[in-house]
């Protein structure tokens, strides 16, 4: 793991740290392949895209009271960036929406399970949240089994609720809604698993 960039939170195999001015040509290739796309209409397209994107990840890091940890996901043996992992705060600070994306080319190794994983408990054990909250296309059946691998309820299914535009046309799909409470988490966790960054 890179020193100068200390990670916010890890896990076994990845940490997550804040972006940082140069993240843009990793970042830009793993958000403009064609198998990202469909898993993230609400990325920016392109290199310029990417440093705006940088550049916003910047600006709210820095914020008082913190309200969003859009984080760089890398791999601890390389520090490879292959992803993002994303907690966005309630106005309250006691709830926290749940987000991750993984570059195609590292998908199918449980990266985005073992990263929702350790961002979990940073929200739960580092913020002391009450609730952390997660939504996905219906038609995502990887990312639906990553929330229940974590322990998440399905509360909730809203049809024809996410607007896609591809090639032109707009599309409309369904989310599935995910939540789990900080009594619900701690009663899952094995006994000492309470550090909040997952640092050894």
């Amino acid at each position: 793991m890179n020193d100068s960039s200390p990670a916010v939170f890890e896990s076994e195999r990845l940490y997550a740290r804040e972006f940082r001015r140069g993240d843009e040509d990793a970042f830009a290739a793993v958000l403009n392949k064609p198998e990202t796309r469909p898993c993230a209409p609400d990325f920016p397209e392109g290199l310029d895209g990417a440093a705006l994107y940088v550049e916003a990840c910047l600006a709210r890091s820095i914020e008082t009271p913190r309200r969003v940890y859009e984080l760089a996901l890398c791999l601890k043996e390389t520090d490879e960036l292959i992803g993002t992992v994303r907690l966005g705060l309630t106005d309250d600070r006691r709830q926290g929406e749940l987000g991750y994306l993984i570059g195609p080319d590292r998908r199918g190794r449980g990266y985005a399970a073992e990263a929702a994983a350790a961002c979990m408990r940073f929200g739960f054990l580092g913020l002391d949240l009450h609730r952390i909250y997660a939504s996905c296309d219906e038609k995502n059946e990887a990312s639906a089994r990553v929330l229940e691998k974590l322990g998440m309820r399905r509360e909730g299914h809203s049809i024809k609720s996410l607007r896609y535009i591809r090639r032109g046309t707009e599309l409309w799909h369904g989310q599935y809604h995910y939540a789990l409470t900080l009594k619900e988490y701690l009663m899952r966790l094995p006994d000492g698993a309470y550090s909040p960054t997952g640092g050894h």
